[in-house]
């Protein structure tokens, strides 16, 4: 599944093309400072959920809007997930993965999980 290191919220759609695409999107952030994250870890245990805008765009711009007094414009990792990606990653830590037929209506359904980066401390 696709994923990249390092861009701006701006960029999204440039590598991943449009964000309607996907069955959800969701936004996350680093349990701990951003310089000790280690970008390949996009794991329960290193990340805490903030909230899913669906695919609506114009959701998802006003969310954007909103997150600017706490976090960057910086995406930390974003990466596509299907069912078996996000189950091993994000709910890794959970005896209950999430059934994506139940969830979604769609088995093949595919996320797009964004990592947020924290706006540090003055």
């Amino acid at each position: 599944m696709p994923k990249a290191f390092h861009l701006k919220l701006s960029e999204l759609e440039n590598v991943f093309g449009s964000l309607e695409g996907y069955t959800d999107i969701q936004f996350f952030e680093p349990k701990f400072s951003n310089k000790d994250y280690h970008a390949l870890d996009f794991h329960s245990d290193f990340i805490s959920f903030l909230d899913n805008t669906g695919t609506d765009k114009n959701k998802f711009q006003e969310y954007v809007k909103t997150i600017g007094e706490n976090y960057t414009d910086e995406v930390l990792v974003a990466e596509v997930m299907d069912e078996e990606g996000y189950n091993t990653t994000i709910n890794a830590n959970y005896s209950m993965g999430d059934d994506f037929e139940e969830e979604y209506g769609n088995k093949n359904a595919e996320v797009l999980c964004i990592l947020l980066k924290k706006e540090e401390p003055q």
